[in-house]
């Protein structure tokens, strides 16, 4: 992953600055937004389908588009009557752009559906999602066509729960690195990270990322600061009887409910002067590093372990 998240930093940022005569030692502006999405949809895509659709910049763009589109388009459904939404939505962009994805993955879903072992270039998530499939609706299997269909409605459920979270949260951290005085931070990440880095001979694996401390504590700080939304979790009552808690209360049909993220994340009785951004809060509180009811980045409940 070290690998791709190299070439996609080149591909963003030092080729673009170098095009218009900009050099590596020198600052560049750049939308981060933009920049951190279409780097994280190529390493999602290199997890998930393997090298050679993660360096198609052309596919990993459309797989970042669908995720977008998904959003945009969920929010502006949710103002329009029940009755239209299914007319509507054969007119949205979002299952063209799907049909593009599955053209895309349709040859290396063939060639996995004819071996049983993957390829070194194809992602051994993709090879289990193609068999997975075929027996997914019992023992009775689907068509080929059917399976093509089915894998890709997999493989963009997940790249759409990993790609906008992930590209949100890596953009407000790298904004808030920004923000603070490099004295205070940015001095103290690089010393760690080429630290951990000399430490574990110049290669990046899960037990190096796991020493970098100081960095796990600057990003779930950004999190708890700017969680990725207001509330999380919204869930509407569909029972007829509506439904009660354990404590007794009452939630009718029809309600609407959410955690109150950003209410708990900036909570005096669960953090201390919580309005101030303190990178290094976590360091030193085990308790806090992990999810849990006072901190929501990533939900609560098992899922989120």
């Amino acid at each position: 992953m070290n690998e791709e998240i190299r070439d996609g930093l080149r591909r963003v940022i030092w080729e673009p600055s170098a095009k218009t005569g900009g050099k590596l030692d020198e600052w560049s502006a750049t939308e981060i937004l933009h920049t951190t999405q279409s780097v994280i949809s190529q390493l999602i895509c290199r997890l998930v389908v393997g090298r050679t659709f993660s360096r198609n910049l052309e596919f990993t763009q459309k797989v970042a588009d669908f995720s977008y589109s998904v959003i945009i388009w969920s929010i502006i459904l949710d103002w329009i009557p029940d009755f239209l939404r299914p007319w509507i939505a054969w007119l949205l962009p979002i299952e063209k752009t799907k049909s593009k994805i599955s053209d895309y993955l349709c040859g290396e879903i063939l060639r996995c559906l004819s071996s049983p072992l993957a390829s070194t270039e194809t992602s051994a998530i993709l090879h289990q999602l193609v068999h997975l499939s075929r027996a997914e609706n019992g023992n009775s299997f689907y068509s080929v066509d059917e399976t093509i269909k089915c894998v890709t409605t997999q493989f963009l459920s997940i790249t759409f729960g990993a790609i906008d979270p992930t590209t949100v949260a890596v953009s407000q951290v790298v904004l808030d690195l920004l923000s603070q005085p490099s004295s205070k931070y940015l001095v103290a990440l690089q010393e760690e990270a080429t630290t951990v880095l000399a430490r574990h001979g110049g290669n990046w694996s899960l037990e190096a990322v796991k020493e970098l401390k100081l960095m796990d504590s600057f990003i779930r700080e950004s999190q708890r600061l700017h969680p990725i939304g207001i509330t999380l979790a919204a869930r509407k009552v569909i029972h007829k009887g509506g439904w009660t808690f354990e404590n007794g209360d009452h939630a009718p049909a029809g309600s609407l409910i959410s955690v109150p993220t950003y209410a708990i994340h900036h909570d005096k009785a669960l953090y201390s002067d919580p309005e101030q951004f303190e990178g290094f809060r976590f360091v030193e509180d085990d308790k806090l590093k992990t999810t849990g009811d006072a901190f929501l980045a990533f939900g609560y409940g098992r899922h989120a372990w």
